[in-house]
């Protein structure tokens, strides 16, 4: 491992353009772990989940969040319109 501030050894820098490739094609919505399961499965890489956490950090590819939607509800029971008595 090398000293920090130092740049990636040549396996890891030959792994970040395949993460990158990763991260693109997920559109940002895969995590570390699972661009680490792709790399795995899909390009043969033996990669541990640190080393992808670690250069998707460095190259600001993490995952983002997605929104959560806004709850639309009323008060009261379900199904009924009001009043009986009219």
């Amino acid at each position: 491992m090398p000293p920090r501030g130092e740049p990636p050894s040549g396996r890891q820098a030959a792994e970040r353009p395949a993460i990158a490739g990763i991260c693109e094609k997920s559109r940002f919505r895969y995590g570390y772990r699972r661009v680490a399961d792709t790399l795995r499965k899909a390009a043969g890489i033996r990669i541990a989940d640190k080393t992808a956490l670690k250069a998707v950090r460095e190259e600001g590819l993490l995952c983002r969040a997605r929104r959560r939607r806004r709850r639309r509800f009323r008060m009261g029971r379900a199904g009924s319109t009001g009043c009986a008595r009219l």
